[in-house]
């Protein structure tokens, strides 16, 4: 690995923070290295406590990303017919007790198609 020397000027919080987990060359190291991929104009960070949140509300562990994008897109998205529609996970949760006997895309479909021609007053 080829090494750089940088010379920058960092807030007095900032370097106070940073000293209070390691040397700070070290601690601003690893934190560049695992923000070298970040280019994003508004990149989210979630701590590891949020994260540990996030894990216990879908019941697995999250390790990337994309894998908290797949989980949100799994819970949150009903595919009727070539439509996908997306709904609140408690909101797909309760619709999925209500389905009685009827397969639930066949039920949220019916449901949705009534609600519609209700709304334009077709019922």
């Amino acid at each position: 690995m080829i090494s750089t020397m940088l010379k920058i000027q960092l807030p007095d919080e900032i370097v106070t923070k940073f000293e209070s987990e390691g040397p700070l060359d070290k601690v601003v190291t690893k934190r560049l290295l695992h923000a070298a991929d970040f280019t994003s104009e508004k990149p989210l960070y979630i701590t590891d406590v949020q994260r540990r949140r996030l894990d216990r509300l879908f019941g697995c562990n999250i390790s990337s990303p994309e894998a908290l994008i797949h989980l949100m897109e799994k819970y949150v998205t009903a595919r009727i017919g070539e439509v996908d529609v997306t709904l609140s996970p408690v909101l797909l949760s309760r619709l999925k007790t209500r389905c009685f006997g009827k397969p639930f895309e066949t039920f949220l479909s019916d449901l949705i198609v009534r609600g519609l021609e209700e709304y334009v007053g077709m019922r």
